[in-house]
């Protein structure tokens, strides 16, 4: 993030509370190409020291529970069900 992107969890303690919302992540905004540049990097580093990861985009990343000018924070549909098992 950059020096004037908010820390979600630092404005709400609750943000990535497992209780309150399970399997919260955040995904960065498609207009947040700043942020997004760098993320080929990101990758290249874990697939250096063999972490599994990959880039993933969708138009609709969950229910929404931050927001700001280049994040946003979802979490799981089914997580939000009663009985539902999240991740």
């Amino acid at each position: 993030m950059t020096p004037t992107t908010p820390t979600p969890s630092h404005l709400d303690p609750t943000t990535y509370d497992h209780d309150l919302n399970p399997g919260a992540v955040a995904w960065l905004k498609a207009t947040a190409v700043h942020l997004i540049d760098r993320v080929e990097g990101y990758l290249e580093i874990l697939a250096a020291h063999d972490v599994a990861c990959e880039r993933v985009e969708s138009g609709n990343p969950r229910k929404i529970i931050y927001e700001d000018a280049e994040q946003v924070v979802v979490v799981p549909w089914e997580s939000r069900k009663p009985g539902g098992h999240g991740l």
